[in-house]
């Protein structure tokens, strides 16, 4: 693949449009047991962003005329991960076996609110040292779940999600 090339008169600059496209990227939440899957959770980035425009006058930025909203974050957030928490605890309620929460030390998982939410419930939340995937055993199952999602042609009915939701029952040993 050559780099994109283009030619102008002498002295002036070459203004070559070069196309780009970043694909969306997606999210998925999941939990698992020594036994099981516990629950997965594609979370969909925000469709929309409203946009900024700058105002000339002391260099504040200003929304533009008619919008209202801020715009949504992107990525995951930690009330997307208490949302998700909250479903997973009451799932693991029906499992008494099920009494430790064990994550790594993402900064969604280790703001104070999930801790309190963990402990209210009776559950203990126990943390893997820094810098250590190889030791979390969620890392290992992302890994054959993304293999499988990039091995799959999709076909016209499928989409993200079922591809996903398909690919856990060939995780297992």
């Amino acid at each position: 693949m050559w780099p994109p090339s283009g030619w102008s008169l002498k002295g002036k600059p070459d203004v070559t449009a070069t196309p780009t496209r970043r694909d969306v990227s997606h999210t998925v939440l999941g939990a698992i047991s020594a036994k099981f899957v516990v629950s997965m959770e594609l979370h969909n980035p925000a469709e929309e962003h409203s946009k900024r425009i700058k105002i000339n006058f002391v260099n504040r930025k200003r929304k533009a005329p008619g919008q209202t909203k801020k715009p949504a974050s992107k990525g995951t957030i930690t009330s997307h991960y208490m949302k998700f928490l909250e479903k997973i605890l009451d799932e693991m309620d029906c499992f008494p076996e099920l009494k430790d929460i064990i994550m790594d030390n993402a900064p969604i998982h280790t703001a104070d609110q999930i801790d309190e939410m963990i402990v209210a419930r009776w559950y203990k939340s126990i943390y893997f040292p820094p810098y250590s995937p190889e030791l979390n055993p969620i890392e290992q199952f992302w890994a054959i779940v993304k293999n499988k999602v990039k091995r799959c042609s999709f076909e016209p009915t499928e989409n993200l999600p079922t591809q996903i939701t398909e690919a856990p029952p060939s995780c297992r040993k």
